[in-house]
């Protein structure tokens, strides 16, 4: 049966064990609590109280009343993991919704699950649960396509002539040092959603969780030009898996005809290329082929991996209720949800 997880280490270990990401981890739960959203992390035991799958969620708000659960926000990669050789994947994941029960005092309509594995997506469509494609992560396999690979068949002439523009520059790349290089990381991240007219997605305090939970495993990654930080992005590294997932970016828009986003995306290619990485996850993107970003991470040589979410209705719950919510929802994911 799914009960919900209170021991950290029992977690850990299961993660460890079945080939789990950094974001599955019980320290990102940690890093995930500042954003002020509680955690609802469930264990699927057999008879003998051995672990067989885990799910991460959160409650997030889905109507002045209403509740829902998402594994996972503010995270490429979510979902259950369902144990190695575990044959009864499918009846597991049916017994998941009967794990929250709604109620006046508990108003959680459904479970939002957004995975990108296929035998996760077939077990979920097999029982028949409705899905939409919201997004999707561009995910580079740097033993497929080298940078020199990249550099000759993917770049176009003008990121070419970007990369070779900060480079006659002067300009530095490497990561933040001291709690200046931080500082001035926040605030171009600021400044770069305030462009857009939006609040701050993650405040300074997400930031110092990642660095507090997190420890060597996050990085942030800056370019300094003329002394002045004019790109940087929250790096989290993840040996075990051979993979550097770029989080929250920032970005200068200082009048040149050269972007540092290009500059800052084929320096930490090939830092993660000479640092033994095998992977590197873009992160969440819009489908459309016609999309600005879209179209920038297809020229660092990225495929893009289509992200499904999967709208498990409650325990309890009418059907015509779930339906309505669902549909409310629909426009809910990327890290704004």
């Amino acid at each position: 049966m799914w009960t919900e997880a209170s021991d950290g280490k029992e977690w850990d270990e299961f993660v460890l064990q079945n080939n789990g990401t950094i974001f599955h981890e019980w320290s990102w739960r940690g890093v995930l609590e500042s954003t002020g959203s509680k955690p609802l992390y469930l264990t699927y035991y057999d008879r003998e109280r051995t672990p067989l799958a885990v799910c991460p969620f959160f409650y997030r708000k889905g109507g002045r009343r209403l509740r829902y659960l998402l594994s996972l926000p503010i995270s490429p990669v979510a979902g259950p993991i369902i144990g190695k050789g575990e044959g009864s994947a499918p009846k597991i994941l049916s017994l998941l919704p009967k794990s929250v029960r709604f109620s006046i005092s508990n108003p959680v309509v459904s479970m939002q699950i957004r995975v990108h594995q296929q035998p996760m997506i077939q077990a979920l469509t097999n029982g028949g649960y409705r899905f939409e494609i919201t997004d999707g992560l561009f995910v580079l396999d740097l033993q497929e396509r080298t940078p020199d690979q990249i550099w000759r068949d993917f770049f176009q002439k003008h990121d070419r002539q970007a990369v070779k523009y900060y480079e006659q520059g002067n300009s530095w790349f490497g990561f933040a040092r001291d709690e200046r290089d931080y500082a001035d990381y926040s605030a171009l991240h600021e400044e770069s959603l305030a462009r857009g007219e939006e609040r701050p997605i993650v405040p300074q305090e997400f930031l110092e969780r990642m660095r507090s939970r997190l420890g060597e495993r996050l990085k942030v990654t800056l370019v300094r030009m003329e002394n002045k930080v004019v790109a940087g992005f929250s790096m989290i590294c993840d040996p075990r898996n051979r993979t550097v997932y770029l989080l929250i970016i920032g970005y200068s828009r200082a009048k040149n005809i050269h972007s540092p986003v290009i500059y800052i995306n084929w320096k930490t290619i090939n830092w993660a290329f000479e640092s033994g990485y095998r992977y590197i996850n873009f992160g969440p993107t819009s489908p459309k082929t016609t999309d600005p970003v879209h179209k920038l991470k297809q020229r660092m040589g990225a495929i893009f991996v289509p992200r499904y979410r999967f709208t498990l209705p409650t325990a309890g719950i009418p059907y015509s209720l779930a339906r309505g919510v669902r549909r409310g929802l629909r426009n809910l994911s990327g890290l704004k949800s």
